[in-house]
């Protein structure tokens, strides 16, 4: 579906309900799907994060899961 996170990670940890990664470019933006997507898991307690990086993605699933 369109404007849905690039990796969901469906495990309740630290107080949030799961983990959503979107992966950009570094100069890349979230279109107006990613944002109300994002404010849709926001609001049901989920954490949305966009990483630039495989390396970024990963230290950011082991803080997560840590």
């Amino acid at each position: 579906k369109s404007g849905v996170a690039d990796v969901l990670l469906l495990i309740p940890k630290k107080g949030y309900a799961n983990l959503y990664l979107e992966f950009k470019t570094d100069k890349g933006r979230q279109s107006d799907e990613q944002k109300e997507f994002q404010r849709q898991i926001e609001g049901a307690g989920g954490k949305y994060i966009i990483v630039r990086s495989v390396k970024q993605a990963i230290e950011v699933m082991k803080g997560y899961l840590g």
